[in-house]
């Protein structure tokens, strides 16, 4: 049988042990935090991309339509297939 001051000296090196666990565990988390806030940081900054490329083509359909004389219908046409591949390109992860 174990004497009292051995038992406290095993509890005190497990919770020793457990604290730099604890630690270490706690700094890994802060730098992965770190690591989603800059894929975040850089995902937003792909769709600001994406949003502005899909904007100038809208407004090319709208120039279309006015300036060729074509109608709004024909001018859909011809960008859809551009929309559709940046919509892939918008979900490509999912």
């Amino acid at each position: 049988m174990q004497s009292g001051k051995s038992l406290i000296a095993a509890i005190k090196s497990k919770l020793d042990e457990l604290e730099e666990e604890l630690d270490g565990l706690e700094m890994r988390a802060a730098s992965e935090e770190g690591d989603v806030e800059v894929e975040a940081e850089r995902h937003r900054l792909s769709l600001e991309e994406l949003l502005m490329d899909v904007q100038q083509r809208l407004d090319e359909v709208r120039e279309l339509a006015g300036s060729d004389g074509l109608v709004m219908e024909d001018a859909w046409q011809q960008m859809e297939p551009e929309l559709e591949s940046l919509g892939r390109r918008l979900y490509a992860g999912n």
